[in-house]
């Protein structure tokens, strides 16, 4: 399979998780942002901007996963952990300290609501001393 193959394989798969996603579909867009995740990695494809691909799938990912995790809370918190979780480790890849930071809030506050208080208090930890670097 060729690069440019390849480069257009990636770009569907975005662009059919995107749509998906503003649809409402978070899971079937999980499943084409994952490829596009995938077949981006050890590639310096950029956009238009500049940007690295890889990048813009780590955080489109960390997006998807998180709004997948909000959906699930009330109804299925242990997996709402795991979706945030992903989106905790997309957003440290795709290099957005400010995502992360989020994250990690986002995990903190989730344990805490479970009876976790412990690993609660890792995240929010981890939450505030992103906030003091930047």
């Amino acid at each position: 399979v060729s690069t440019q193959s390849t480069g257009k394989q990636a770009e569907a798969n975005f662009n059919i998780g995107v749509a998906l996603e503003k649809r409402g579909d978070l899971s079937a867009a999980v499943e084409f942002l994952e490829k596009f995740y995938k077949l981006t990695l050890d590639q310096d494809w950029q956009d238009k901007i500049g940007d690295s691909l890889h990048d813009v799938a780590s955080i489109q990912l960390y997006r998807t996963y998180t709004s997948l995790a909000e959906e699930l809370y009330i109804d299925a918190p242990s997996l709402s952990i795991d979706y945030l979780k992903k989106a905790y480790h997309m957003a440290n890849e795709g290099g957005s300290r400010s995502e992360a930071g989020l994250a990690s809030h986002r995990l903190g506050n989730i344990y805490e609501a479970v009876g976790d208080p412990e690993v609660a208090t890792m995240y929010h930890k981890g939450y505030l001393d992103r906030c003091k670097r930047d």
